[in-house]
């Protein structure tokens, strides 16, 4: 792993551009369709973003990452009270053990792919690695955790065999859960 970090907050996914003529007649692209969601949006890429730039300061990261990567990220949400607690309709329970910690699968919105898109395109403004086409592996996960802080868990490393592409994280360890 070269490099793995947490980000604290409420993930945001980074959603459709929406096209408008401006005033000075040329078209333009607005991130989101609503002011509140352009703020959240805003706001989690800078969240990733300053996290990527204080692990790369800690590590004396200095250059960005030049080589093919594999991106590992859990993404941890707050269940609402609303959210149903026990079985899906089709009978199958939610909630899961990981580690040594119970989770339950993120099954709403946001989009799994939009949460990536933004991850990957701040850890690429954050300088720590050139191009985010460098990444040819992602393993993502949502969930609602019992314990623990809404956020990320970031991992990146360099595959070095193909069967290497397994899920390096600890749950207890890593994602921010508590017993």
């Amino acid at each position: 792993m070269i490099a793995q970090f947490e980000v604290y907050g409420s993930p945001a996914p980074q959603g459709s551009k929406s096209p408008y003529v401006g005033r000075d007649g040329k078209a333009h692209l607005l991130e989101g369709s609503s002011e509140t969601g352009r703020q959240k949006f805003k706001d989690w890429r800078e969240d990733v973003k300053q996290a990527a730039e204080a692990w790369m300061l800690q590590h004396r990261v200095f250059e960005p990452v030049g080589v093919p990567v594999h991106l590992y990220l859990v993404f941890r949400f707050q269940r609402p009270a609303s959210y149903p607690k026990r079985k899906t309709k089709y009978g199958a329970l939610r909630r899961v053990l990981w580690g040594s910690h119970y989770v339950e699968w993120h099954g709403v919105k946001p989009d799994l792919d939009k949460l990536v898109r933004l991850a990957k395109d701040s850890l690429t403004s954050a300088g720590l690695y050139r191009d985010d086409a460098l990444v040819c592996g992602v393993i993502a996960f949502k969930v609602f955790g019992e314990n623990c802080r809404p956020g990320v868990t970031i991992g990146l490393r360099i595959p070095v065999e193909p069967d290497e592409f397994s899920f390096p994280f600890h749950a207890k360890e890593h994602h921010g859960i508590t017993s």
